[in-house]
C-alpha cells in the first residue's frame, strides 16, 4: 500500500522538445524494425530511453 508520502512525490517533467525527440527516435526504431535493421532499431530505442529521467516507470514515454 502506498503511503501518503509516496503519493506526494514529485517527478521532473519531460519538456516538449525532449518528448518530441523521444517520439522521433521511437518511430525511427519502429521503421528500422520494419526494415529488419534490428541493430539500428535497438540503437534508436536506446537513444530514446536515455532521454527519459529516472525513475523511468513513472513516465508514459518509457512504455
Amino acid at each position: 500500500m502506498n503511503s501518503s508520502k509516496d503519493s506526494q512525490k514529485s517527478y521532473p517533467n519531460i519538456d516538449d522538445n525532449t518528448y518530441s525527440r523521444i517520439l522521433e527516435l521511437s518511430k525511427l526504431g519502429d521503421a528500422y524494425t520494419e526494415q529488419e535493421e534490428f541493430v539500428k532499431a535497438i540503437e534508436s530505442y536506446h537513444q530514446a530511453f536515455d532521454l527519459i529521467p529516472e525513475p523511468f516507470e513513472v513516465y508514459i514515454a518509457s512504455t
